[in-house]
């Protein structure tokens, strides 16, 4: 996990890997019915890799393939991460794409690096241990979801065959 978390901010390749999707699966390993993971070592383990990650990547920074990636806008957006260094830092490690790109984009922007590593640190708290989090508690919800798709699956089934079915008639009529 640790390891796939980091390469997702640090590396370009990150962009295909599924960085929330494992942090939220990770969270829900934590949750007693599912593999008790200890919460607290998982959270910290998101949080420490995908800040790594990150640095990693800023370390990379040297505009040529991120220019590339983003096209002529380029300029445009340095000149924005310069006006608002802190700002920009924290959102984008919250967002999939930007995560991975943005780490050289605040290097190509000149941001020093102390402030974009802690930044970055507090953006990858909040963003790991909301996802661990959300993921412990889907591991409650999951439990509601079993026992109300045994009650209402069997009668949702025929419904949810007649809608298409009607809208497949109508799509006809057309």
């Amino acid at each position: 996990m640790a390891l796939i978390l980091a390469a997702e901010s640090g590396l370009l390749a990150g962009l295909l890997l599924p960085g929330t999707a494992t942090v939220v699966t990770a969270g829900f390993l934590t949750h007693p019915a599912y593999g008790d993971r200890p919460f607290g070592a998982v959270a910290a383990t998101v949080v420490a890799a995908s800040a790594a990650g990150a640095n990693y990547g800023y370390a990379r920074g040297d505009g040529r393939l991120t220019a590339r990636l983003t096209g002529a806008r380029y300029a445009r957006l340095l000149a924005h991460v310069r006006t608002r260094p802190l700002t920009v830092t924290f959102a984008a490690h919250c967002i999939g794409g930007l995560r991975t790109l943005f780490p050289r984009m605040a290097a190509d922007a000149s941001i020093p690096y102390r402030r974009f590593a802690a930044t970055n640190l507090a953006a990858a708290c909040v963003w790991g241990s909301s996802l661990t989090l959300a993921g412990h508690a889907s591991g409650t919800a999951l439990e509601r979801v079993r026992a109300a798709s045994s009650l209402l699956g069997p009668p949702l089934l025929p419904a949810a065959l007649a809608c298409y079915v009607l809208w497949r008639a109508l799509r006809l009529l057309r």
